[in-house]
C-alpha cells in the first residue's frame, strides 16, 4: 500500500470546499496530488454560508437526510474547526405559514439523540456544544422578558444570543415557540486562506491556479 501512494499521482478537477478537503485528506495519506483551479484563488464562491447541522431548515427532507447532514456537519466541523462562526440559528415560523414549530419537535429531539450517541461513540464529536443545548425553545413570555435585558456585546449564552431577537420581532407575527438551533455560520475566506497556505507547504501537491481542464 505504502509503495501504491508514493507511486500514485492523483489529479483533481476545481479547488472548491471539496476539491480542497479531498487534496488535503489525500495528500496526508501519502498519494501525489495535483489540483486544477480555474479561478486565481481557491473557495471562490461566496465568502459566507451556513452549516446546516440537522437540516432544520429544510422541512421538506426526511429525517434520513438531516441525520446525514448531521453527520457530514461534524465531520466538516472536526476537519475544519477555524472556519466557524460561532453563532447559532433561531427558527421563527410566521403566522400565516401552514407547518408550525410544534411540528419541528420531533425532528430536532432525532437530531438530538442522535447527537448525543455521535458524542458517547466518541467525545471528539462533540463540536455543536452540549447535545442537551442542540436546541431550546422560547416562549412568548420568556422573549418578553429577554427583550428587557441589555444587548451583550459578546454573547455567551443561548439566551444571551436571544435578546437581540427578542427585542426585534414583531411579536403578533410569528409562532411561538421560537427555537434556537446550533447550526452556525461558515466563514469561507479562512476556510480559502488556511487551505491555501496548507496546500503551499506540501511537497506532494502541485497547485495550478488559471488553469482549466477541457479534455
Amino acid at each position: 500500500m505504502s509503495t501504491l501512494k508514493n507511486n500514485a499521482k492523483i489529479a483533481i478537477i476545481g479547488g472548491g470546499v471539496s476539491g480542497v478537503t479531498t487534496a488535503l485528506y489525500l495528500s496526508h495519506l501519502g498519494f501525489h496530488v495535483t489540483l486544477f483551479e480555474q479561478e486565481k484563488s481557491l473557495v471562490c464562491g461566496p465568502p459566507f454560508c451556513h452549516l446546516h447541522a440537522g437540516g432544520n431548515l429544510y422541512p421538506d427532507i426526511s429525517d434520513a437526510q438531516c441525520v446525514t447532514l448531521l453527520k457530514q456537519s461534524i465531520d466538516f466541523l472536526r476537519f475544519y474547526p477555524h472556519v466557524v462562526d460561532y453563532r447559532p440559528t433561531v427558527i421563527a415560523l410566521p403566522t400565516y405559514c401552514t407547518n408550525h414549530t410544534a411540528n419541528l419537535l420531533p425532528r430536532l429531539k432525532l437530531l438530538q439523540k442522535t447527537y448525543a450517541k455521535l458524542i458517547e461513540k466518541d467525545e471528539a464529536n462533540e463540536v455543536l456544544g452540549k447535545s442537551e443545548e442542540y436546541f431550546k425553545l422560547y416562549s412568548h413570555d420568556t422573549l418578553k422578558n429577554l427583550s428587557k435585558k441589555t444587548t451583550p456585546q459578546q454573547p455567551q449564552s443561548a439566551d444571551d444570543w436571544m435578546i437581540p431577537v427578542a427585542k426585534e420581532i414583531t411579536y403578533d407575527k410569528v409562532q411561538f415557540p421560537l427555537i434556537l438551533v446550533q447550526e452556525y455560520g461558515l466563514n469561507l475566506f479562512r476556510l480559502a486562506a488556511s487551505a491555501s497556505l496548507a496546500l503551499d507547504t506540501l511537497d506532494n501537491v502541485t497547485l495550478h491556479y488559471q488553469s482549466k481542464v477541457t479534455d
